[in-house]
């Protein structure tokens, strides 16, 4: 009788050491996992999985890789749903970040100070970027996806080689300082579906020298352009019905469409008037 050995190559997680060594806790609700750090994985291009012990992986934890200096990408599946507190701050050799369609929220400070990141995959259904989660990242372009609706203050601050950003239409505030410092960014086009442009939201982008105000815009808030010397032209898609406002009715006044209707002339009253409070209506 002949005996027949049969080995099965390549069904095991575990034939992915890099997986394998990441951390895991059981997430509170017991429904799935959260990584919680590298472990003793030695990769530095990271693959998150979408499954750990028959569960899925729904979470990247507070300061999961937090300070790693030797990760150089990262690719997180759908089954994400949260990217936590600093779970990627200061991985100052993190270069790229493919994130899942499932990730829903960046926390506070996920990715600040990814001096090296230049690229990541905002995915249609992340809908909140919350306070700093890229400042001082090395990010060059931003596309924020349809489904975001909030974006967290100083989301992207400091970014100094930012040269393009473009906005969904779910978005209703730019949060306050979101750009703030972003001294590569040359011109921005806000949609019609923004609201409200926050505090301080361009200031000190002394690149910036052309910016379009979308016709849903009601409220460009105080120093939102503080220090944008090149700034030359604004482009307001409405005209009229805009006043300005410091709270001293002294200070306070209407503005004519005449003006905002040119460019160069409503670059000029804004930066005139850039530490007051513009409304519309």
């Amino acid at each position: 009788m002949t005996s027949i050995i049969v080995v099965l190559v390549g069904i095991c997680a575990c034939t992915n050491p890099e997986t394998e060594r990441l951390e895991y806790e059981l997430s509170e609700n017991g429904d799935g996992y959260v990584v919680t750090g590298i472990g003793s994985a030695t990769a530095t291009d990271i693959v998150i999985p979408s499954s750990y012990k028959s569960l899925p992986v729904t979470e990247i934890g507070v300061h999961a890789f937090g300070n790693n200096e030797e990760i150089a990408s990262i690719k997180i599946p759908d089954s994400v749903v949260k990217i936590g507190k600093y779970a990627f701050s200061k991985c100052t050799s993190l270069e790229s970040a493919e994130l899942g369609d499932g990730v829903k929220v960046i926390d506070e400070c996920a990715f600040i100070e990814c001096s090296d990141l230049r690229s990541i995959t905002l995915p249609e259904g992340l809908e909140i970027i919350s306070d700093y989660s890229f400042r001082l990242s090395g990010l060059q372009t931003v596309a924020l996806p349809d489904s975001l609706t909030s974006l967290g203050r100083e989301a992207f601050s400091a970014c100094t080689e930012l040269t393009s950003v473009s906005f969904g239409s779910g978005l209703e505030v730019i949060g306050d300082w979101a750009f703030y410092l972003c001294s590569s960014l040359k011109e921005v086009v806000i949609p019609d579906t923004i609201n409200v442009v926050g505090s301080g939201t361009f200031a000190y982008c002394n690149a910036l020298d052309k910016i379009t105000i979308g016709s849903g815009v009601t409220e460009i808030g105080e120093g939102a352009f503080l220090r944008c010397d090149a700034l030359d032209e604004i482009a307001f898609r409405t005209s009229v019905g805009w006043s300005h406002s410091n709270g001293d009715p002294q200070e306070s006044g209407s503005v004519s469409s005449d003006i905002l209707s040119d460019p160069s002339s409503a670059a000029e009253c804004v930066m005139e008037y850039y530490n007051h409070i513009w409304r519309r209506g």
